[in-house]
């Protein structure tokens, strides 16, 4: 899977299997889908802007058995030259969870718009994304 998705699938992947820090800058979207190898494990991410509510969502589901999504935690953090906003994240969901729904229920961490706005240069709005074993 990991090969196929370097060769036919690269802008929508993100490899941490290469580094220990499992750790991604990405822009702030509309919305924004990939597949991520972290810690020898398969995830799925995902980020959506809700536009009339001003709210952009971002889920982290494990792809493979469902006790062990629970050992895995997501960071999100935002920042630019005068500020840094680090926003705690949730246990990974399983893969059984529709990430749709969780992005609807706001099982997943959530960021105001004009928070984020602020904080990013007005150009650009870039975030990290991590994904981290829980202790």
């Amino acid at each position: 899977m990991r090969a196929h998705m370097l060769s036919d699938h690269n802008d929508k992947f993100l490899d941490g299997n290469e580094h220990n820090n499992c750790q991604w800058k990405l822009p702030m979207i509309v919305r924004d889908s990939r597949v991520i190898f972290a810690h020898e494990e398969v995830f799925r991410y995902r980020l959506r802007l809700h536009t009339i509510m001003k709210t952009f969502y971002i889920a982290v589901q494990h792809i493979g058995p469902a006790e062990q999504a629970q050992g895995y935690k997501y960071e999100v953090e935002v920042s630019g030259e005068q500020r840094k906003v680090v926003v705690m994240g949730n246990t990974v969901l399983e893969k059984q969870i529709d990430l749709d729904a969780a992005l609807e229920s706001g099982n997943c961490v959530t960021l105001d718009y004009d928070l984020v706005k602020s904080v990013g240069d007005g150009k650009h709005l870039d975030y990290f994304i991590r994904i981290s074993r829980i202790s």
